[in-house]
């Protein structure tokens, strides 16, 4: 459990028949996504991670500390499960980490502006893709200065590029 003033993060997770409610001790971050059966990705320390919630451990790592900056950034994994994204705010800008978990293939997106928003109006990365897995769908701050949604085309290419 994971206090911050007066809000509590407290990981736990339960099965779709609202059976097994478990609390979890390890806290892996305060935006886990699901991966496939009972594995979400999360982070420890400076690693994005996989957690395995029925044995309540760390089972595996994605990619490096160097790939994903802020592992404990927004995160989505692509419908079909083959790509990842970690979104990450530097400064004024946010960041999108995108990784193909088949090869390893990285990219680093340019910053995108979010401006000096903070509290309730801020602008998270929250990436999210689309259905066929070549579009992700982000927020930020456009030319003209309004709050406008952007897209990142993701090319597949077999060949993996080095880091």
């Amino acid at each position: 459990m994971r206090n911050r003033g007066d809000r509590v993060n407290t990981p736990c997770s339960i099965n779709v028949d609202g059976t097994g409610l478990t609390l979890h001790e390890q806290f892996i971050g305060g935006h886990p996504e699901w991966n496939e059966g009972n594995i979400l990705i999360g982070r420890e320390g400076n690693k994005q991670i996989y957690y395995d919630i029925e044995k309540k451990e760390i089972v595996g790592q994605i990619g490096t500390p160097r790939m994903f900056p802020k592992p404990e950034g927004d995160i989505s994994l692509s419908p079909s499960g083959e790509w990842f994204v970690n979104g990450y705010g530097e400064k004024n800008k946010n960041y999108y980490a995108i990784y193909r978990r088949s090869n390893g293939a990285f990219v680093r997106s340019k910053g995108i502006g979010k401006g000096s928003y903070s509290g309730d109006i801020r602008i998270d990365p929250a990436p999210r893709w689309n259905r066929t897995n070549d579009t992700i769908l982000i927020p930020g701050i456009a030319g003209n200065k309004t709050r406008q949604m952007f897209v990142i085309h993701v090319i597949t290419n077999e060949e993996s590029p080095k880091e």
